[in-house]
């Protein structure tokens, strides 16, 4: 799965923070951890023992326009 390269775009423009080499990983390729931190898009993790997990709670961003990318950074 590609990022969303207007949430990539935005990144670089806004904060200078270079996100292209950024991927969606596999659960297998997840590391176990004590502390999860998710930006929500309504999924969740069944597989993963989790002991903490902060969701940001985002809504989907698919097919979202760039002031919505905006206001999510934003708001983190």
């Amino acid at each position: 799965m590609v990022l969303n390269q207007d949430a990539i775009r935005i990144m670089k423009e806004k904060y200078g923070i270079d996100m292209s080499k950024q991927y969606s990983k596999l659960l297998k390729d997840i590391l176990q951890c004590e502390i999860y931190v998710s930006i929500g898009c309504d999924v969740g993790y069944p597989f993963l023992v989790i002991k903490c997990d902060y969701d940001f709670n985002i809504e989907d961003t698919t097919d979202k326009d760039e002031s919505y990318f905006i206001n999510c950074i934003e708001k983190l």
